[in-house]
């Protein structure tokens, strides 16, 4: 790719070390604040609680528009070869803030004319300051892929570390006052994203060329790419937070709370691989050299089998685990938190191959995938939810992270040949001649 830098030029270890080491702060401290809100609040309480996370997250992540990837592709090459990347970072921004804005107003607005305001201690409670949440999290979000694309993981890192630092001693100090409750943990949660997402911009804009703003201007090749990764980022926000949502439904608000309890005890793993695939994205983009790009394949098939690995012996020792960190009446989280350990011990293939899948233009591949896997997810949980709970959603989402890891898997494995000697020749990598057959079939 032209003007950006060869691999061992990129720092890629040093960007592993400090994206993982930021996200493993990051869980850490997120770990020891489920601790607190769950002996603080209860199964009740932290169910309410998950759900507000899962509304502020939900919609940042639809809001997102497939902007977040797509700006890292464009706007990496842009900053490694010195280029004006002001344009792109400033259309980018304003219309994921839009986007974001709109959609929590439609929320809002929704529950208003529902005329369900819902009890003061109750999930529905919390969907305002979920959508004012979001708002400020579409802020910090482009802006850490501003620091993703400039190479800039040690500052994101700083940032995600502290941070959560200081809200888990902001959680402890209201347990230990006896002050902690659903209305307060939000509070709090509002403050640190605020300060999270001011922090992120100031990073951002440091040392970098991108003020004054400037008007938005799509370019077509920006659009068609967006819309296929809109798809994928959109099915995989609801992949992702819609299980809290239904089980809040179909489940009621304790089995919410031990299906947040489970999700956030087994977090660090993706958390920590999330991390790696804000490090993997820009680096496969920029991988050259066919010697380098085979490396990096054989590195990925043996870390995602040790991954997979370590997630099954893990689950030989959850239960003490769970009962030391949340107490006896979260005794019925442990079988969901198995199966999450077991399906985010498989998912780490689909992070780790998923920047060739990117690379390979399979977009659209990934969309058609992506959109199957959220209707699996959507009726395993209606199926499984109102009959086991928490471990029934857990159960379906190990399923279907399985099964996306897989199909990622068959697909860079089976493409292997023409993305090699793409690479070999320095040309663009080509759609493959059987391109119709795979948007149909595959």
């Amino acid at each position: 790719m032209t003007g950006v830098k060869p691999l061992h030029r990129l720092r890629s270890v040093r960007l592993v070390g400090w994206s993982v080491s930021g996200a493993a702060a990051h869980a850490l401290f997120g770990a020891v604040t489920t601790i607190i809100l769950a002996r603080a609040l209860g199964p009740e309480g932290l169910g309410a609680y998950g759900v507000f996370l899962a509304v502020a997250f939900l919609l940042n992540q639809v809001g997102d528009l497939g902007l977040g990837t797509a700006y890292v592709r464009l706007a990496t090459p842009v900053f490694q070869s010195s280029g004006d990347a002001r344009r792109l970072t400033w259309t980018f921004f304003q219309a994921r803030f839009v986007a974001v804005a709109v959609l929590a107003l439609g929320v809002v607005v929704a529950a208003r004319l529902l005329d369900r305001p819902a009890p003061d201690d109750g999930p529905l409670s919390v969907l305002l300051p979920a959508a004012a949440a979001a708002v400020l999290m579409a802020v910090g979000s482009h802006y850490n892929e501003v620091l993703r694309a400039r190479l800039a993981h040690r500052a994101a890192a700083a940032i995600r570390g502290t941070l959560g630092a200081v809200r888990a001693l902001a959680f402890a100090t209201l347990f230990s006052l006896g002050a902690l409750n659903l209305g307060a943990a939000v509070a709090v949660a509002l403050l640190v994203t605020a300060t999270e997402s001011v922090a992120l911009a100031a990073l951002g804009h440091r040392g970098a060329t991108l003020w004054p703003p400037v008007t938005p201007r799509f370019e077509r090749a920006w659009l068609t790419l967006s819309w296929w990764l809109f798809i994928t980022s959109a099915t995989s926000a609801l992949l992702t937070q819609t299980d809290t949502l239904l089980l809040a439904w179909l489940g009621g608000e304790v089995e919410t709370g031990l299906w947040v309890a489970a999700s956030r005890l087994v977090g660090p793993i993706p958390l920590l691989v999330g991390a790696v695939w804000s490090v993997v994205l820009p680096i496969s983009m920029a991988l050259g050299d066919p010697a380098k790009l085979t490396r990096y394949l054989t590195l990925s098939w043996r870390t995602s089998w040790l991954a997979l690995a370590t997630c099954a012996l893990a689950t030989l020792v959850i239960a003490p685990v769970v009962t030391l960190c949340f107490g006896s009446s979260y005794a019925d989280t442990i079988p969901a938190a198995r199966w999450l350990l077991f399906a985010f011990g498989a998912n780490v293939a689909a992070i780790l191959y998923g920047g060739l899948i990117h690379r390979l233009g399979f977009e659209r591949d990934l969309a058609a995938v992506s959109a199957v896997l959220l209707a699996i997810n959507v009726v395993g949980d209606v199926a499984l939810i109102p009959r086991f709970g928490a471990t029934g959603c857990a159960v379906v989402t190990a399923i279907v992270l399985l099964t996306g890891a897989v199909w990622t898997v068959w697909r860079v494995e089976r493409a292997r040949p023409t993305l090699l000697a793409a690479v070999a020749n320095g040309e663009p990598i080509p759609a493959p001649p059987d391109r119709e057959a795979v948007t149909t079939h595959g």
